[in-house]
């Protein structure tokens, strides 16, 4: 099968291909044995979405038409039941087989995660390709913020400060102002300025245990430190 199918995709097709075998053996009564508890307890949907599931659904069908009956049975895998572990050994030698049949036609289902992660890295690289990302040095890996458990507010101001983008720091934008900077460097006023640089708020980040490290600072894990932060040095309510 071609690496882009799914171990749950090659279950199902074997079944397929045994339903094929009984309807060619014109057996009125066969037993499907399988160690996929997945692909037999799929089968029961009434609506599946896998391609090959509907095949198999529509192929039971079409035979209890004709008076046949397939039953499936699943058997628990790697304990030891001869008949499994000859099954298995010889599904590793037909997978080793060149002239063994395979599959031409991935399902849709099994290429969504090929896409998704092929897309993904072309995200990734251009991310860090992109020379004016700002936001490179918070979130390098792509991976999406947690914010399970923190209240709305605080969500607010950790994305606020994740983006940059703060009343302090960018109201002037809005009132056609000039930046405003900080009273203490005479420097821009950003959010690296206020959380790491300023030597004003020095005391206050050890007293509220703020680490030392920008992408630390601004993870779910350290929002109340941060919160206590922003409070010490009374610009809670600017950002």
């Amino acid at each position: 099968m071609p690496p882009e199918c799914s171990v749950y995709t090659g279950e199902l097709h074997a079944i397929a291909e045994a339903i094929k075998l009984s309807t060619n053996l014109n057996a009125k009564d066969s037993v499907i044995f399988t160690d996929s508890l997945s692909s037999s307890q799929s089968i029961k949907q009434p609506y599946p979405k896998h391609p090959i599931l509907k095949n198999i659904k529509t192929q039971l069908y079409e035979m209890r038409l004709q008076g046949k009956n397939i039953e499936l049975v699943w058997i628990p895998s790697h304990i030891g039941i001869p008949g499994n572990e000859e099954a298995d050994v010889a599904a590793k030698e037909a997978s080793a087989d060149p002239s063994a049949k395979i599959i031409s036609k991935i399902p849709y289902t099994d290429m969504k995660p090929v896409i998704k992660t092929y897309i993904r890295n072309i995200w990734h690289d251009r991310w860090h390709k992109n020379q004016n990302n700002k936001l490179l040095q918070i979130n390098p890996n792509l991976n999406p913020v947690q914010y399970m458990g923190m209240c709305r507010r605080y969500q607010v101001i950790l994305t606020r400060l994740r983006t940059g983008h703060t009343k302090l720091t960018h109201q002037h934008l809005l009132q056609r102002d000039v930046a405003r900077k900080c009273e203490t460097c005479q420097t821009n006023l950003d959010v690296n300025h206020i959380l790491l640089d300023c030597p004003s708020y020095q005391r206050q980040r050890r007293a509220s245990g703020l680490p030392g490290d920008l992408r630390e600072i601004l993870t779910p894990q350290n929002i109340d430190r941060l919160v206590t932060f922003l409070k010490c040095i009374n610009i809670l309510c600017d950002i």
